[in-house]
C-alpha cells in the first residue's frame, strides 16, 4: 500500500462522520478528475482528427494551387515562347530584307554612274550640237528619279535600323521574362511534387513571415501580357517595314527602268533624227561638189568664149584702124564703116557681159566652197554626236544594270532574282 497522506497522523482520531466524508471527499474529486481527463481525451482525440483533416485539407489545397500556379506558369511559359520564335523569325525576316534593301541602294548607284557618264560624255558635243534637246531633259529626270529613290531607301534602311533594335527589346524582354518563368517552374514544380515521405525536409522557423511583395497575380500575369503585347506591335511594325521594303524596291526597279527605256526612246530617236541630218548634209555635199565642178567648167567656158572674142575684135579694130588712115573724102562713113563700129560695140558688150558673168560665176563657186566647208563641219560635227549617242552612251545603255535579288514574303524568306533588260 502507498503512504498515508502526511496530513493524517497516525495518532489522530476522528470521528466516523469525519472518515465517511473524507472518503466521500475523495471519491468526488476522483470522479471530477476523471471526467476532467475524459472530457480533455475527447476533445483532445476530436482536435487531433480535425486538425489532421485540417491538415490534409490545407495541404491539398495547397498542392492544388501549386497545380494551378504549375499549369499557368506553363502556359505563359508555351504563349512567351511561341511569341519568343515569331518574333525572331520575323526578326530573320527584317535582317533578310534589310540586306536586300541594301543590296538595292548599291544596285542603285549602277543606273546612276551609267546617266552621269551619259551627261558627261555629251558636253563633249561641239557646234550647233550643243543642244538642249529631250535626251538632256529626260537625263536629268532620270538622274533626279535615281536620287528620289536613293533618298528613300537611306531614309528607310534607318528606320528599319530601328525597327531591328526595337525588335530585339522585346526579345529581351520575352527572353528575360522566359528565364523567369523557367526557374519559377521548376521551383514550383518541385513543390508539387513534394510530400511529407520526401528527402530533405526540414523547418525553417519563422519563414512564413518572409513576404513576397515583388508581385501579385494581376501584376504578375499583366507584367507577361505587356511583353507580349511589346513584342506583337513591333512584330506588326516590322511586317510593314518588310512590305515597306519591297514595295520600294519594285517600284524603284519599275520606275527607273520607264525612265531608262524614255530616255534610250530619245536617244534612239535623237540618233535617228542625227543621222538624217548627217544623210541629208552628205547627199548635199555631194551635190555642192558636183555643181562647182559644172561651175568650174562653165568659168572654162566663159574664159573661152571670152578669149575667142578677142580675134574678131582685132579683125574688127584692125579695119577701122586701116581704113581711118583713107585719104580726105574717101575716109567716108560708109556701110562697112558703120557695121565695123556696130561689130566692135558688139564684141565689146560681148565680153563685158562674158565679164559680169565670170564674175557671177566666180562668186558663185566661192559661195558653193563657202557652203561646202560649211556642210563639212556641220558634218563632223554631226559625227562627233553620234559617235557619242550611239557609240559611247547607247553601248553603256543597252542593258538596265539594276539586279533584284529577291522580294521578302510575310511567310518565309523566299530568294527570287530579276534581270531587267531595257528595250533598246
Amino acid at each position: 500500500m502507498g503512504k498515508l497522506p502526511h496530513s493524517i497522523s497516525s495518532g489522530s482520531q476522528y470521528t466516523h462522520t469525519e472518515w465517511t466524508n473524507s472518503n466521500l471527499d475523495h471519491f468526488h474529486n476522483a470522479d471530477q478528475s476523471r471526467h476532467t481527463a475524459e472530457r480533455i481525451r475527447a476533445e483532445a482525440n476530436l482536435l487531433i482528427n480535425e486538425r489532421g483533416a485540417v491538415t490534409i485539407q490545407v495541404q491539398q489545397d495547397v498542392n492544388n494551387r501549386l497545380g494551378d500556379r504549375v499549369r499557368d506558369i506553363r502556359e505563359w511559359r508555351e504563349e512567351l515562347k511561341t511569341e519568343l520564335d515569331k518574333n525572331e523569325e520575323e526578326s530573320e525576316h527584317l535582317e533578310e530584307a534589310m540586306r536586300h534593301l541594301d543590296y538595292a541602294y548599291s544596285q542603285s548607284k549602277r543606273p546612276l554612274q551609267v546617266n552621269i557618264e551619259c551627261m558627261n560624255q555629251r558636253e563633249n558635243r561641239v557646234g550647233i550640237d550643243q543642244v538642249k534637246d529631250m535626251v538632256d531633259s529626260n537625263l536629268k529626270k532620270e538622274n533626279d528619279n535615281i536620287r528620289k529613290y536613293q533618298q528613300l531607301m537611306k531614309v528607310l534602311i534607318e528606320k528599319v535600323e530601328k525597327q531591328i533594335e526595337s525588335n530585339k527589346d522585346a526579345q529581351n524582354a520575352l527572353s528575360k521574362d522566359l528565364e523567369m518563368k523557367d526557374e519559377a517552374f521548376g521551383i514550383d514544380q518541385v513543390c508539387f511534387v513534394t510530400h511529407n515521405n520526401s528527402s530533405e525536409l526540414s523547418l525553417h522557423s519563422g519563414i512564413e513571415r518572409v513576404e513576397q511583395a515583388a508581385s501579385v497575380p494581376q501584376s504578375w500575369q499583366e507584367y507577361s501580357q505587356s511583353n507580349i503585347r511589346m513584342s506583337k506591335a513591333a512584330r506588326e511594325l516590322s511586317e510593314e517595314n518588310r512590305s515597306a521594303i519591297d514595295s520600294l524596291i519594285n517600284d524603284a526597279a519599275r520606275d527607273m527602268l520607264n525612265h531608262w527605256n524614255i530616255t534610250n526612246r530619245e536617244f534612239q530617236q535623237r540618233i535617228s533624227e542625227t543621222q538624217e541630218t548627217h544623210g541629208k548634209l552628205t547627199t548635199h555635199l555631194h551635190l555642192v561638189d558636183k555643181e562647182i565642178l559644172e561651175m568650174d567648167c562653165l568659168i572654162d567656158q566663159i574664159r573661152s568664149a571670152k578669149r575667142a572674142k578677142q580675134g574678131p575684135l582685132k579683125v574688127a579694130q584692125t579695119r577701122l584702124k586701116k581704113r581711118s588712115h583713107r585719104p580726105d573724102v574717101e575716109s567716108c562713113n560708109d556701110p562697112p564703116h558703120n557695121k565695123l563700129v556696130d561689130e566692135v560695140s558688139t564684141l565689146n558688150d560681148s565680153i563685158i557681159l562674158l565679164d559680169q558673168k565670170l564674175t557671177e560665176s566666180e562668186a558663185a563657186r566661192l559661195d558653193l566652197l563657202s557652203n561646202r566647208q560649211r556642210l563639212e563641219n556641220d558634218a563632223r560635227v554631226k559625227e562627233n554626236s553620234l559617235t557619242i549617242d550611239q557609240s559611247k552612251c547607247m553601248t553603256l545603255r543597252v542593258n538596265f544594270p539594276f539586279n533584284i535579288r529577291c522580294s521578302v514574303s510575310s511567310k518565309r524568306v523566299t530568294r527570287r532574282k530579276y534581270r531587267i533588260n531595257a528595250d533598246v
